[in-house]
């Protein structure tokens, strides 16, 4: 961030200067084109400092959104050791991730929706009859191994 002020500081301070010698000789066209390069530079040096702004502003609520998933994983069961904990541990560890990736929809938009759709019979709904509710899972257990799985590979 230093770096691009600098630079739009030096762009600037250039552009003055080649503005006080075209005043000062007033017919070099060489002095017209250079006017025109450094304002060319000084315009994609605000550009590019503009850009690097929202970049960091979007790997900033990434690199959160991954750090909340790390400490979800820290907080649930190893995959292989699933068949050690219950059924509704299980449901809970399908619950939080769903609530997770709805919670980061904006970083992860498609995942989302997969999971929605994989985990429940209507997207965002939960149904009363517990055979659909699971969707294409026969168990709990194999549920909760996807969604460790999956928020695994968004860290």
């Amino acid at each position: 961030m230093m770096w691009s002020i600098l630079t739009s500081i030096a762009a600037l301070a250039s552009l003055t200067g080649l503005v006080w010698q075209l005043y000062k000789t007033r017919v070099k066209i060489r002095n017209y084109v250079l006017l025109i390069l450094f304002f060319g530079f000084a315009v994609a040096s605000g550009i590019l400092w503009w850009q690097n702004i929202t970049l960091a502003g979007e790997n900033a609520q990434l690199h959160q959104a991954r750090s909340q998933a790390a400490e979800l994983l820290k907080a649930w069961p190893k995959p292989g050791k699933l068949d050690l904990v219950s059924t509704a541990q299980c449901k809970g560890v399908v619950l939080s991730g769903l609530a997770f990736l709805e919670a980061n929809r904006e970083n992860f938009p498609h995942t989302y929706e997969a999971a929605a759709r994989l985990f429940m019979a209507e997207p965002g709904v939960m149904s009363k009859n517990s055979q659909e509710w699971w969707g294409e899972f026969a168990d709990a257990h194999e549920a909760a191994g996807v969604m460790i799985q999956l928020i695994k590979a968004l860290r």
